[in-house]
């Protein structure tokens, strides 16, 4: 999601060579699309997560945070999920564990992505208006507000639900992440859905805040920080810890992770100029590897291979990123 503000000329034509614009041909999910994640633990950040911090010249410095465990969301057919005939229109699903999350993607009238219903261990949220989660192309400055309603069920009650989504693609700027990664011209979408639920005597106030941070190289968000807030008409406010996700292109787990371990890959020569010699101390045992610059651009993806000729890449440092099952190796390489 990115681009779209009135400068002078020179200015804009500059913003315009560096915006960065979610469009539904690279953004959107598809069916058998799996995002790999790693929940991140903030305690190092100290104080407050930087979720403040908006407009085109952004900093967000994340470089505290550590990552926990691993987690994946799959993206099915909704035929092979639970329920999936209460939910109209409904032509992609969204697994995260024991949740799921009904969408229907559509090109017209407009190219968006909405959410038309949502089965959580606890109950059901069924939208009969349903919310729109993102609408193509987004861009830096693009704001959208949409009503929703619908009804909802739990181990408590029954009841409707209504209120509203928006969405606020608010911030563009550089994200900092752990082992010295930065990241330029990334965008920032904030997506809030505030929420009434009603049944008889029974009342409460639900919000859910999502904030993602794109980037043009890859499809999902590098960083995702979601937190809501509950209040019943007979109690007070609860405090929410964040849950903060970040893509495995981007972060590693610590218990696996070895930075320049030469006894598990070796990368020679280091500098280099035209071509990477890789070996594997044990044959067989890295299944892919990636190639990112110190812009965060991914230059190279794909399976491990044992020669890699560099020379058409730019001069500087990269960082070499190894998978072996859910152990990944990161090294730094300079190129020259």
């Amino acid at each position: 999601m990115k681009k779209n503000l009135l400068l002078f000329f020179v200015c804009l034509l500059n913003f315009l060579t560096k915006a960065q614009t979610l469009t539904q041909v690279y953004n959107e999910p598809i069916i058998g699309d799996i995002d790999l994640e790693y929940r991140l633990d903030t305690s190092g950040v100290g104080g407050s997560l930087p979720i403040g911090v908006t407009g085109s010249n952004c900093t967000w410095d994340f470089t505290g945070i550590t990552t926990t465990t691993l987690a994946s969301l799959s993206y099915l057919t909704p035929s092979a999920t639970p329920n999936y005939t209460d939910y109209n229109g409904c032509n992609i699903v969204q697994k995260d564990g024991t949740s799921y999350t009904y969408m229907m993607t559509s090109n017209s009238p407009n190219q968006q992505v909405e959410i038309v219903g949502i089965t959580l261990p606890l109950g059901t949220l069924n939208f009969s208006d349903p919310a729109i989660l993102i609408r193509y192309p987004l861009s830096y400055g693009t704001s959208l507000s949409d009503p929703v309603a619908g009804a909802f069920t739990s181990t408590i009650t029954n009841g409707t639900a209504s209120g509203n989504m928006t969405i606020d693609a608010d911030g563009l700027g550089t994200l900092k992440l752990p082992m010295g990664i930065t990241l330029n011209n990334v965008l920032r979408v904030r997506n809030v859905l505030d929420l009434s639920l009603s049944a008889g005597l029974f009342s409460s106030k639900v919000k859910q805040f999502y904030y993602s941070y794109f980037t043009s190289t890859s499809k999902f968000p590098v960083l995702t920080i979601n937190y809501s807030w509950v209040k019943l008409n007979f109690s007070g406010t609860p405090t929410i810890n964040p849950v903060v996700d970040g893509n495995i292109g981007f972060f590693t787990a610590v218990p696996e992770i070895r930075l320049n371990d030469v006894n598990l890959v070796s990368v020679l020569p280091n500098p280099a100029s035209n071509d990477l010699i890789l070996t594997e101390s044990m044959p067989g045992s890295i299944s892919s590897m990636e190639l990112m610059n110190a812009q965060g651009q991914i230059v190279y993806h794909g399976a491990f291979t044992k020669h890699l000729n560099v020379e058409q890449f730019s001069r500087g440092f990269y960082l070499a990123t190894f998978h072996s099952g859910f152990a990944i190796i990161r090294k730094k390489i300079l190129l020259e």
